[in-house]
């Protein structure tokens, strides 16, 4: 009986391998043991692979924490791929103030309310495509109300375990060992502690991006902080920087995250429309410049063109979005072309961090497991 059974999965496997993405998800919901096979971490990374999962849009919009019910613009990268906005606001549960997007990471988005005070906000794991939802229970340190979070950030990689996890990062000056790591994990919806005396240097802030199994937050000069989640380590992978002070005044990293696989962050330049692309290497030794790019804007008369307001929204191999000005550019590589895209309908501030970005891709992982 059990060969029988073995024989069964292995062709219910090769018919779900055939099946678009959305049908896929649409019979998971026949039963459960066709649930079961395509929660498979085996049959997620083959079919990910084979199907070559596309990262459908970004949603992006202004930085402005805290500001009540925050809107998102979406793009869509693939223009063959029938794709519309999952959003525009979050609206999945109920908070006073709204809700906004703390990272993203393999189609999951941490989200959290706008509360004011600032050791109540709430947290959730939320799936925009299934429409579930998950409400963080209080960590550890939040319940003692001791010590500050300098970072919260979300760790998924459906291709090797259907679990997510999400790691709070936190400072207590009145502590010897000054910093502490909580780790939030799905498979049995509790809280660890760990990463006692890890290292945080302060100009490391925001959410960290998650690639091969390790946390990572770029700081001032390209400078990389890495936080092994299995060994629960720190190490800094630093940039060989003559002046950091004259690359402050020359260059600012404006887009960080994972493109085409690869971890990635772009270094534009204040004083012109150009920026590079430094890829990191396989061996997570240190950086490597991929590309320069210099964009000759097609209106130089056009006060709403300036040279040094790029602001990167998206950068693989084949495509990039930029925002120059108040227009909205998309960059063909294989073309070696730039188009004006649409219009963003908004004044651009031009501040180093104008725009959170947050890629959106079509998943079924549960974050109720």
């Amino acid at each position: 009986m059990a060969s029988i059974l073995t024989i069964n999965n292995d062709i219910l496997e090769s018919i779900l391998m055939l099946l678009p993405y959305r049908d896929l998800v649409n019979m998971s919901l026949v039963c459960r043991d066709v649930l079961s096979v395509i929660k498979n971490p085996c049959f997620v990374s083959y079919y990910r692979r084979e199907h070559n999962f596309p990262i459908l849009g970004i949603l992006w919009n202004k930085d402005d924490f805290f500001r009540s019910n925050t809107m998102y613009n979406y793009l869509p990268l693939y223009w063959t791929i029938s794709s519309s906005a999952p959003f525009q606001r979050l609206d999945f549960a109920n908070g006073p103030s709204g809700l906004f997007i703390v990272a993203s990471c393999n189609g999951l988005f941490l989200c959290r309310t706008c509360d004011n005070c600032y050791f109540l906000p709430s947290y959730y794991v939320y799936n925009p495509f299934t429409s579930r939802y998950k409400v963080l229970p209080s960590s550890p340190s939040e319940k003692k109300r001791s010590s500050t979070l300098r970072s919260v950030s979300l760790a998924f990689e459906p291709a090797n375990s259907p679990y997510y996890k999400v790691v709070f990062v936190w400072y207590n000056k009145t502590s010897s060992r000054r910093f502490s790591v909580e780790i939030f994990y799905s498979e049995n919806s509790s809280w660890v502690c760990c990463g006692d005396g890890c290292i945080f240097p302060f100009h490391y802030m925001k959410s960290g991006v998650f690639w091969k199994g390790i946390l990572n937050w770029i700081g001032d000069g390209g400078s990389l902080l890495c936080f092994d989640m299995d060994k629960q380590v720190t190490r800094e992978i630093g940039r060989n920087q003559n002046s950091l002070t004259q690359w402050r005044r020359e260059k600012k990293v404006n887009c960080f995250g994972v493109f085409g696989g690869v971890l990635r962050f772009i270094e534009i330049y204040k004083n012109r429309n150009a920026f590079d692309i430094y890829d990191m290497q396989s061996n997570y030794s240190s950086f490597i410049l991929k590309s320069h790019c210099e964009l000759e804007v097609m209106d130089p008369s056009d006060p709403r063109l300036p040279n040094g307001s790029i602001s990167v929204l998206y950068m693989d191999d084949s495509i990039g979005i930029i925002i120059l000005g108040e227009k909205i550019f998309i960059i063909d590589f294989r073309e070696q072309k730039c188009e004006q895209w649409c219009d963003t309908h908004q004044e651009h501030n031009h501040s180093s961090d104008s725009f959170s970005v947050f890629q959106y891709i079509e998943s079924s992982a549960e974050v109720c497991p």
